[in-house]
């Protein structure tokens, strides 16, 4: 008789799944690649075994654009120190927040004091979650090419980065309001 174990049903459920997600990375390292040229080193500093098809499709992103990809494993909040100097000390050029990751994704418990730490060496954070802009990242786009491009232009301009014409800045307050 065949039985299937929950961890088998997930493991297919997401192999299944792959093909939908792929592409989700495109259109960011495609304004990442046009307006931050000189920045050919991207990190991901995650949980590696909870985000490992995200990674996948990470990896193949990067490389189709020649952006090499440091991914930094950390997988408990007693290493978060030591963990993210020995990343920094690996000088990318700009850090990638993994979505879902439960301590540096986008509602990871440390990711703003990580993107602070970040910004105070002026490697810019990117990722595909309009929220990470209020946690001090510099830039997110989301999944389609024809999605706008969000900004924080008042930390571009504290690291003297340029932004892509267009790009939204969600985090002005609008005069009068």
């Amino acid at each position: 008789m065949f039985h299937l174990s929950t961890g088998r049903i997930l493991a297919a459920a997401a192999i299944l799944c792959a093909p939908l997600r792929a592409g989700d990375f495109d259109h960011l390292f495609d304004v990442v690649k046009e307006i931050w040229p000189e920045r050919l080193v991207a990190m991901a500093i995650c949980d590696k075994d909870a985000s490992q098809f995200e990674l996948i499709d990470l990896a193949d992103t990067a490389k189709a654009r020649n952006i090499s990809l440091l991914i930094v494993d950390l997988r408990e909040e007693k290493d978060y120190n030591k963990t993210l100097a020995s990343a920094m000390s690996r000088n990318p050029g700009f850090i990638f927040i993994v979505e879902g990751d439960p301590l540096l994704g986008a509602k990871g418990r440390l990711t703003a004091r990580m993107i602070y730490r970040a910004s105070g060496r002026d490697v810019p954070t990117v990722g595909l979650s309009q929220g990470l802009l209020q946690l001090g990242a510099v830039l997110t786009a989301g999944p389609g090419a024809k999605d706008p491009v969000y900004v924080s232009k008042e930390t571009a301009e504290r690291m003297k980065l340029p932004l892509p014409a267009g790009a939204i800045d969600p985090t002005v307050k609008k005069k009068g309001k």
